[in-house]
């Protein structure tokens, strides 16, 4: 079972994203401030996946993070950020910081748990099953999968917060969204509806049916029928598509 620390001084913002974890199965624990957190995790409460605020009084979410991580050290402790009015500069410090995700309020519980649950997923890549033991770290992870994988959660931060504070028109590249998106969902072997990378991109469905097509034509991608429902297309992201998005975190990770 997944384990998080959930941290928020608001209240109500708290109860709500406990309910849905705990509606989803997950194992947590609540803290009404940073402080609040590090005495749970000192008296031994040791998360899997941290859900914070970025801004609260005296200890806010980023400042929290790294003491977590100075705690915690050699877990590969996920975090996620959440805010109501993050900036760029606090955008850039939560990449700094390795943030999983940085998710805007009021939060949907579809995208809650989803981004727990890829945040955690991304920490077990990197570790590999020891006898009985599936949370053994590896010695040797495989080279240079680590960098890709932080550079991978900057580029996804770094898109959400230009998303919410420039306008489509001023910075919109649907196709590499959308091809991101797929790469992201493939790392935990999901695939994605039309409709889900239409959102993503914020262009009209007719815009993402065409950028879906000509990915299609260079081979990054495909297309199935949804199982529960025939008249639905899903999207996969193909062997082509994931080595020309792994080359490029490759070349970030090594920049």
């Amino acid at each position: 079972m997944i384990k998080v620390l959930l941290v928020d001084d608001e209240t109500d913002a708290l109860e709500e994203m406990q309910e849905i974890c705990v509606r989803s199965g997950l194992e947590c624990q609540i803290a009404t401030d940073g402080w609040r957190a590090l005495e749970l995790v000192g008296r031994g409460f040791k998360p899997d996946v941290v859900v914070t605020d970025i801004r609260m009084p005296e200890l806010g979410g980023i400042e929290l993070s790294a003491q977590l991580q100075k705690l915690l050290p050699g877990q590969h402790l996920a975090i996620v950020f959440v805010s109501g009015q993050a900036d760029f500069d606090e955008a850039g410090e939560a990449v700094r910081q390795g943030a999983a995700a940085l998710l805007s309020k009021p939060l949907r519980a579809e995208t809650l748990i989803r981004e727990i649950k890829l945040a955690y997923s991304k920490t077990r890549s990197i570790l590999q099953p020891n006898g009985d033991d599936p949370t053994t770290i590896r010695d040797h992870p495989p080279h240079g999968r680590a960098s890709m994988q932080e550079a991978l959660a900057a580029l996804i931060v770094l898109r959400r917060a230009r998303q919410r504070h420039l306008p489509a028109d001023i910075f919109s590249n649907a196709s590499y969204d959308m091809l991101l998106d797929l790469y992201e969902n493939s790392l935990t072997g999901r695939s994605i509806g039309l409709t889900s990378l239409a959102t993503v991109t914020g262009v009209p469905i007719s815009t993402a049916v065409r950028r879906v097509e000509e990915l299609e034509a260079r081979g990054y991608c495909k297309r199935h029928a949804d199982l529960s429902d025939k008249r639905r297309f899903m999207m996969k992201i193909t062997d082509a598509g994931t080595a020309i998005v792994e080359k490029m975190l490759s070349d970030m990770a090594t920049a």
